[in-house]
C-alpha cells in the first residue's frame, strides 16, 4: 500500500466543492498486489485455456454462418467491480 501523490489524486478524481473549504485535505492509497511466479502460470494458463474455447466456440459460430459475441467495454467492466473511466471524469 502507498500513498499517491496529491497531484495525482486531483487530476484522477477532480473535485469541486461549493461554497469553497478554506483548506481541503485528500489522501488517496493505492494498492499493489505482487503475485508469485506459481500464481502468475495459474493465470496465465486460465487465460490461454479460455483464449482456446473462446476460439472454438466463434470458429463453430462462424461455421454455422453466425456472428461470434463479443463483449464491448461496458460489458467487460460493469461486472468486474471497476469503475467506468467516462464517470471519472
Amino acid at each position: 500500500m502507498y500513498v499517491v501523490p496529491r497531484s495525482i489524486t486531483d487530476a484522477l478524481l477532480p473535485l469541486d466543492v461549493s461554497p469553497t473549504p478554506e483548506e481541503t485535505i485528500r489522501v488517496l492509497v493505492g494498492r499493489m498486489e505482487i503475485m508469485t511466479p506459481e500464481q502468475e502460470t495459474l493465470i496465465a494458463d486460465m487465460v490461454q485455456r479460455s483464449a482456446t474455447e473462446r476460439q472454438a466456440e466463434w470458429q463453430a459460430a462462424a461455421s454455422m454462418g453466425n456472428r461470434p459475441h463479443t463483449p464491448d467495454r461496458r460489458e467487460l467492466t460493469s461486472w468486474a467491480g471497476w469503475p467506468n473511466p467516462r464517470s471519472l471524469a
